[in-house]
């Protein structure tokens, strides 16, 4: 019995000496403390641990919805939290009923701040092969309003729509100052026909027209690449003049594996890859190169611009080997001049 009134009274002891634990020092808060006493049923405290500030502590009535500011001398002012602020104080999440068993943010495996980092951005597609720039660097997120699911694709993707070829980047750093770019270059896809007209009558040179309707997409051998989503793997670029001499001088001639040699070709090209849901209707070989004309079956074609696609591309190292390429048609049918040392357009 004697132990227990012993250890009572240490009890009682150390809670009183708790409220002033630098006493022994000589230090006396009393005047404080009885200030404060109307605030122990408070139930949360900011202490201020600047000690050149007015204010010492904040102390918070979630169920008065009201702020007590505590100065140096234990003088308290209180302050009524703004109507359109208090529910970041006083409420729940509202999923959280919906999900008791589990985090209202599993939609992020369970772990938002390792999946979504807000000061990063990335490009994303969607299941209906969209894509878009967010604010956002997670391996994917869902859209639950749109029913929509998206899948991370990197810092860079390419887009054609029949004329051009729009190079998308993103510039910035971990600091921030995140940008998307982009940069386009003139280029076409088929083999191309003439319309029966001439734009320069000196020397009758015809106007070539190129047809993009769904109709010409399913010829082989002459249409031009089919709509839909492709990726391009960027470090498996392929140089006619990394081949031997013989192989060079076979191109020439309509052999080797650049028939046609650089007129044909370029001085490079990319494969095109088709994605699983794109509808190509048994084609392939496709592939992204340049030539001396405009025009190529089933190809893009960038021409004359290659070079500087090619050195731009390559320049930008945004450490990803997949580069995702979306092909959408504005229009069934462009008119141009078909010489590849120019970019003359003419009058649907």
């Amino acid at each position: 019995m004697k132990t227990r009134i012993l250890f009572f009274l240490f009890l009682a002891v150390s809670l009183t000496n708790a409220k002033n634990p630098y006493e022994h020092f000589g230090y006396d808060n009393s005047e404080i403390e009885a200030k404060m006493e109307v605030l122990r049923q408070n139930k949360f405290m900011i202490v201020n641990e600047d000690s050149t500030s007015d204010i010492s502590a904040l102390l918070f009535d979630f169920n008065l919805t009201k702020v007590s500011i505590v100065d140096k001398n234990g003088n308290i002012e209180e302050r009524q939290i703004p109507e359109e602020m208090q529910l970041r104080w006083n409420s729940i999440d509202p999923l959280t009923s919906n999900r008791p068993y589990n985090s209202p943010y599993s939609s992020m495996g369970g772990n938002p701040i390792f999946y979504i980092d807000p000061d990063g951005r990335d490009y994303f597609k969607n299941n209906n092969n969209e894509i878009n720039w967010f604010d956002n660097d997670s391996k994917g997120f869902s859209d639950t309003e749109a029913g929509s699911t998206w899948e991370n694709i990197g810092k860079e993707y390419l887009s054609f729509d029949g004329e051009i070829l729009k190079y998308n980047f993103q510039t910035g750093n971990s600091e921030g100052n995140y940008k998307d770019n982009s940069i386009n270059f003139n280029c076409v896809s088929g083999k191309g026909k003439p319309d029966g007209t001439n734009w320069d009558d000196v020397v009758l040179q015809q106007i070539t027209k190129f047809d993009y309707s769904i109709e010409n997409q399913k010829k082989r051998n002459e249409g031009p690449i089919p709509e839909g989503l492709y990726s391009i793997n960027k470090n498996k670029i392929q140089k006619i003049g990394e081949q031997s001499k013989l192989k060079q001088f076979l191109n020439e001639f309509g052999l080797g594996s650049f028939p046609g040699g650089i007129s044909s070709w370029g001085i490079n090209r990319w494969w095109i890859n088709a994605e699983s849901d794109t509808e190509t209707f048994g084609r392939g070989g496709f592939s992204l190169h340049g030539g001396a004309i405009w025009g190529s079956r089933g190809c893009i074609d960038l021409c004359k611009n290659l070079g500087d696609f090619t050195k731009m591309f390559l320049d930008i190292n945004q450490n990803q080997s997949k580069t995702y390429l979306k092909v959408n048609y504005d229009n069934n049918v462009i008119r141009i001049n078909r010489q590849g040392s120019v970019w003359q357009e003419f009058q649907k």
